[in-house]
């Protein structure tokens, strides 16, 4: 399910000693070459001569260079909030060309994992892991078993096809999609990618199948017939989006596709899923809205290694739905095989893993089940995967013999699936992998009950086209008009036969008004909401009518609504005592809240214990003193009181807002700030102390003077941080002898020698117990 990357914010201190610290792991020495080597694929090159399939997985990313995506894909990652980072730049040629120095044969590279695939021997691959910028290296996984064989149930078929979808008619009305297929949907504008083995086309099936991209990751050419006996891939596409009405009907044959041959199914090698990375990372990157994939992985993984984010392929996959693609695989026919359970990429959390059932809707019994290794429920979703219709023969003359309702399998389900997906995007464009998962999962045959053999059902696509598809987000989409109102945006799709949409609201108590909902274009919607005063909570939701049946978003409104106003707490952000420089008591404490509604100033203190000086001694009684608003924002005070050196102080920020909510920081205990002898002390800086001052002028050929007080000898520790918490230099690291007015100079150069840039720098002190940092503020 995709979620929108969020933006933590964190107190100005957390951050920068968070990613201090990540900096400074970083910098530690990396792991011995053999610990690099995962032990199933040390096992694998220490019996097997000759070189294998390994990943190679970097440290980091030197490139920060901008995606190759498409304007069709960068249309499709901001629907759903995908902003493009470093996972989308380049893998770095420079890691690249090294592998090739150690002799090994690169075979793909994916951006999203950050690696490289390779050939390598043994020996090529101990000195790959030795290399210092390999994390580790493991193997590459091979297919899963083939296709289920044909089996023959005594199901009853018709004896001849149905007028207006030939064969297909069973399947397709078994998943609810006969009635969308009469309204005239039928998948047009849906971009589809197909990932499987051989795809031969020039099948009268084919005749008027839009076909935009083709390309083999196996022979690494644009041909992706694949040798004359590969006939799965044809038989996939067949199911979803073949056209010969007299005899089989795919659901999205006015869809546009993207062919992908990523396996070689009659080959005697196996084909392994680094071709499948290679092939999802292409197809996202053209605009593809849906991939269909028939195929999975076992070789080299364990049942354990299901939980959808260990095996690389889920892992990319789970990166395709991020960016806003929709996944469908095959849940694998392992149920009656010594593995049983799903496979991968079907164990990604976002994928929608296709299990199979018979004509009479009962699961195969070769159909993997689940639960993923994690405990999620899988398979997620199912439709017909027995004596399935479609395209037997692809290069058979006879249309008798090239048709046909024997095919069997997990590989036939989810083109289906696939199929149904298709035509909810094309009613609905504006849904997302997640709304779309969630509209087939409430209208499915076991939506209230989901188990681990068939999910949440057998698929029902006329229920799922029914659902209003609302995206708003209450944060976003709300804005107070400055005369008595709420603003309020969302985008809508409805199928045709909806009465006009409205919404209902009201405060705390109840719903008490409604509103039109006003069409701005496309799927725009707007509505204004009065309210007496902006930020006193109100609460709404949408409501639709079509036919007499009434449907609510949120779903199970009223009990479930959005609410706009103010119902949350301030927020407060705090540098703790003690993590930042040495401060003689009586403290100052600041603190910055904020919140939607306006802070009520007199709630805003502290509240604090004193534990005596050595730590003897019983903690005072709590006391609070107030702050005071220094600016829109900030509060801030001194403590009341002295406070004995060596005594330790425990102390809690409380904020309220004028409705009343309240927020505690920390909400568990109390900060807790421990005074040391003043004989502790980091002196820099200052005008009254010899040294430069702020700003520092690096290359001027003056030192950064820090000056430093130790009442006994104690290991120091002193080293420079930028802004972003990377380590910058480690100007000291020893014991030291006690004394006052001690020194340690810095040159303004980085650890390779080189004057820093201008900027703002941070200074991180460390004697013993005792910790402090400060800001430098360099120009050159």
């Amino acid at each position: 399910m995709h979620r929108p990357r969020r933006v933590l914010i964190m107190g100005f201190a957390s951050l920068v000693f968070a990613l201090a610290g990540s900096a400074a792991r970083a910098d530690e020495p990396s792991a011995p070459p053999k610990e690099k080597i995962h032990p199933r694929l040390a096992e694998r090159i220490a019996k097997e001569q000759g070189p294998v399939a390994a990943w190679v997985f970097f440290d980091r990313k030197e490139s920060r260079a901008p995606s190759d995506a498409t304007a069709r894909a960068r249309e499709r990652r901001a629907k759903v909030g995908y902003v493009s980072g470093e996972e989308d730049a380049p893998v770095d040629p420079a890691r690249v060309r090294a592998l090739r120095r150690e002799g090994a044969e690169i075979r793909h590279l994916s951006r999203w994992l950050n690696a490289a695939s390779v050939r390598a021997d043994r020996e090529m691959i101990e000195r790959i892991a030795a290399l210092p910028f390999v994390r580790h290296v493991r193997e590459v996984a091979c297919l899963a078993a083939p296709p289920a064989p044909t089996v023959q149930t005594p199901e009853k078929r018709p004896h001849a096809p149905s007028p207006r979808y030939g064969l297909s008619e069973i399947q397709l009305a078994q998943i609810g999609l006969v009635p969308l297929l009469d309204a005239g949907y039928s998948g047009d504008g849906v971009h589809i990618l197909m990932l499987d083995s051989g795809f031969y086309t020039e099948a009268p099936c084919f005749g008027t199948m839009t076909i935009e991209r083709r390309r083999d990751f196996v022979d690494e050419d644009d041909s992706v017939e694949g040798l004359l006996i590969e006939n799965h891939g044809s038989q996939t596409l067949s199911v979803i989006g073949g056209y010969d009405p007299r005899y089989i009907v795919g659901p999205a044959h006015r869809a546009t596709y993207y062919l992908a041959r990523t396996e070689d199914t009659w080959n005697e090698v196996r084909e392994e899923e680094d071709h499948w990375i290679a092939a999802i990372e292409w197809g996202e990157s053209l605009g593809v809205d849906l991939a269909s994939s028939s195929v999975g992985y076992t070789d080299w993984y364990d049942p354990s290694d299901m939980d959808g984010k260990t095996a690389p392929i889920s892992i990319a996959a789970e990166e395709a739905v991020e960016r806003g693609m929709v996944v469908v695989n095959s849940a694998g026919n392992e149920g009656e095989a010594a593995w049983r359970k799903i496979i991968a990429p079907a164990d990604a959390p976002g994928v929608l893993a296709a299990a199979a059932v018979t004509i009479n809707g009962d699961r195969v019994y070769f159909s993997s089940v689940g639960p993923a290794a994690d405990g999620r429920i899988k398979p997620d979703l199912a439709a017909l995967g027995s004596r399935v219709a479609g395209l037997l023969n692809p290069r058979e003359g006879s249309p008798e013999r090239r048709y046909g309702e024997s095919l069997s399998g997990t590989s036939y389900s989810a083109p289906l699936i696939a199929g149904a997906c298709a035509l909810l995007l094309e009613i609905h464009p504006i849904l997302t992998p997640d709304l779309l998962a969630e509209a087939l999962k409430s209208t499915a045959s076991r939506s209230a009950t989901p188990d681990t053999l068939l999910g949440w059902g057998i698929v029902n696509a006329h229920r799922a086209a029914l659902l209003p598809v609302v995206r708003h987000d209450p944060s976003a989409d709300v804005s107070w008009d400055g005369a008595g109102a709420h603003d309020v945006r969302l985008q809508l799709s409805l199928v045709p036969g909806f009465d006009p949409p409205r919404a209902v609201f009201g405060g705390r108590e109840a719903f008490t008004d409604t509103t039109a909902l006003d069409s701005e274009g496309d799927f725009d919607f707007t509505c204004r909401m009065p309210a007496d005063y902006p930020f006193r909570p109100t609460r709404y939701y949408f409501l639709f009518t079509r036919n007499d049946t009434t449907y609510t978003v949120p779903k199970n409104a009223p009990e479930a609504y959005y609410e706009i106003g103010d119902a949350t707490p301030p927020r407060i952000a705090h540098a703790e005592i003690g993590r930042f420089p040495f401060q003689e008591w009586p403290a100052e404490v600041v603190a910055i809240v904020a919140d939607a509604a306006p802070i009520d100033e007199g709630s805003v203190g502290v509240e604090y214990r004193v534990l005596p000086s050595g730590g003897k001694g019983t903690r005072s009684e709590l006391s609070t003193f107030p702050l005071a608003r220094r600016d829109d924002s900030t509060f801030a005070a001194f403590f009341p009181e002295p406070v004995e050196a060596d005594a330790s102080v425990d102390y809690r920020i409380r904020a309220c807002d004028v409705n009343g909510n309240c927020r505690v920081l920390p909400a568990e205990g109390f900060f807790t700030t421990s005074l040391y002898s003043v004989a502790y002390a980091l002196l820099y800086g200052n005008e009254q102390e010899e040294g430069p001052t702020n700003p520092f002028v690096a290359g001027s050929g003056a030192a950064y003077r820090i000056f430093f007080d130790l009442p006994e000898r104690k290991d120091v520790r002193i080293r420079i941080y930028d802004t972003a918490g990377r380590l910058i230099r480690e100007v000291w690291r020893g014991s030291m002898r006690a004394g006052a007015r001690l020194s340690v100079d810095w040159d303004g150069k980085d650890g390779g020698g080189n004057r820093v840039r201008s900027g703002v720098f941070f200074l991180r002190f460390e004697a013993g117990p005792f910790t402090a940092t400060r800001k430098i503020v360099v120009m050159r």
